[in-house]
This record gives structure tokens, C-alpha cells and sequence, in this order.
């Protein structure tokens, strides 16, 4: 049995307990470096907004909400609410929201956005509030580093150092043992998780009960024709 921090993996100590159960039974523990959990492959982006009315968002964005909702981000592009204080926009397209003018759409409060391309080994995290960008994470596996290339600017959270010595440290296990994996690409993810509490991959869905819902452009076929 693991007992871990599922907010913070890496801030405790890891213990494996042995024994039936934990009533009555004499547990022996054993202490393991820290670890944060790697997600299976799979390649998205999200957009997370801090205290901020939906339909203000959606009606910026130009996008809609439709009848059709459920528990996972199924869709092109989802819409959910989340912990009261975020609403995010979730893509399965890394690139969707290449194009969009964050600067413009942070005037009015904090954006988070959060992306990963695991088939071309990368990933980005950056967050922008009233119109400027705070700080960015970038990782790119194409660059002459590989999959140890990292580079983030600006007043990064205070998460950033401790998964980075986290992840970095398991690459170089990764690393030591010839295995193929990329541990770096995690650590905008984490970030930007750790942030948010939000996090588009099954681990850190499970216990919750989100409801997404299937977003939509709000223009109407025949505006299309005159636009």
C-alpha cells in the first residue's frame, strides 16, 4: 500500500506499508526517494481562468456551451468549472490556442495556460495577468539538450524548484538505466497543476466529478457566409 500526498508528491515522504492491514498488524516501512507520477502519453492544451464569470469568458472567446455534457473532456474543445475559482477550456489539439492573444485576454484577471505535444516532445506552461505575461516554462526535446532542455523566464511559482529537482532527478534515472522516457516534459504540467489543482489526465480525475461540457463556436451557420 503507497501513502502519498496526491497535491503535492513530491513535498512527503513515500512509504510502502506491509501487512493485511494497517489494525493490529506490525507495518514495516521503508523510506523511497520522492516521486511524481508520469501520465500516460497524450497531447492537449487548456486554458484555465481565475475568478471570472463563464459566459463573460465564453462570450470573449466566441465560443458557446451546448446541451451535452459528462464527467470527461470528450469533445474538440470542453468547458468546466473548477474548484469554485477556475474556469478552463481544455483541447485535444496542443496548438489549439497557439494564435490567441493572452495579453488581451488576461486584462481582466489571471490565465493559465498549459499545453503538451508528447510526439514532438513538448510541452509549456505560462501564466498572464492584466495584460502581461508573470512567468513561462518551456520544454523542448528537439533542442540540443533533449529531453533534459528546460528554459522559464520570469517570477516563477514557488512549486517550480522542488519539481524540478524532482523530475530532473528521475531523468537521470531514466537516463543511467538507457530507458526512452521524458521525465521534463512533466514539469510545466506539474506546474501549472500544482497552481490550478486542475490536471487533464486520468491520475488526478479520478476523484473528482467534474462536469465538462462540449464547447461550440457561437456563430451561427449563415453568420459564417458573411463574415
Amino acid at each position: 500500500m503507497l501513502l502519498w500526498d496526491p497535491v503535492s508528491p513530491y513535498k512527503v515522504e513515500t512509504f510502502f506499508l506491509v501487512g493485511k492491514s494497517l489494525a493490529n498488524t506490525n507495518v514495516q516501512i521503508a523510506l523511497c526517494p520522492p516521486k511524481i507520477n508520469i501520465r500516460m502519453s497524450a497531447s492537449y492544451s487548456w486554458l484555465a481562468f481565475a475568478n471570472r464569470d463563464h459566459d463573460s469568458i465564453l462570450q470573449a472567446l466566441g465560443l458557446a456551451e451546448t446541451d451535452q455534457s459528462g464527467p470527461h473532456a470528450v469533445w474538440p474543445l470542453s468547458g468546466v468549472q473548477h474548484d469554485g475559482q477556475w474556469y478552463v477550456i481544455a483541447s485535444h489539439d496542443p496548438d489549439h490556442f497557439e494564435t490567441l492573444d493572452l495579453a488581451m485576454h488576461s486584462q481582466d484577471g489571471l490565465v493559465i495556460q498549459c499545453e503538451v505535444d508528447d510526439e514532438a516532445g513538448y510541452s509549456a506552461a505560462s501564466a498572464w495577468d492584466q495584460g502581461e505575461e508573470v512567468w513561462a516554462i518551456v520544454h523542448d526535446a528537439g533542442q540540443d539538450a533533449g529531453r533534459n532542455d528546460l528554459a522559464s523566464s520570469g517570477n516563477l511559482p514557488d512549486s517550480f524548484e522542488e519539481v524540478c529537482e524532482t523530475l530532473l532527478a528521475q531523468q537521470a534515472i531514466c537516463d543511467a538505466d538507457e530507458e526512452p522516457a521524458d521525465c521534463v516534459i512533466e514539469i510545466p504540467l506539474e506546474v501549472a497543476r500544482l497552481v490550478t489543482g486542475f490536471a487533464l489526465y486520468e491520475d488526478h480525475l479520478a476523484d473528482r466529478r467534474y462536469k465538462f461540457h462540449q464547447l461550440v463556436s457561437a456563430k451561427r451557420w449563415w453568420q459564417f457566409w458573411s463574415s
